[in-house]
């Protein structure tokens, strides 16, 4: 999976060559950081990050995006 981003624009003003920008991304995956410190939370019995609520609010702003994008 790469995970490059490239900007394509035109230019406002006429005769102007179209700009192209590459983005850096940080190669790491989120997801994966947030399931280890999950568990090393739970291994160390410590509190997550992440409050329960906050969780599952974002899950559902996450299926609402889905839909949306369905529809």
């Amino acid at each position: 999976m790469t995970q490059e981003v490239y900007v394509y624009r035109k230019p406002e003003a006429y005769g102007q060559e179209n700009i192209i920008e590459k983005l850096l991304v940080n190669k790491v995956e989120p997801l994966k950081i947030e399931l280890a410190m999950f568990v090393r939370a739970v291994r160390d019995g410590k509190r997550f990050l992440v409050p329960p609520e906050e969780g599952l609010s974002n899950v559902r702003i996450c299926e609402a995006i889905s839909r949306g994008l369905v529809a």
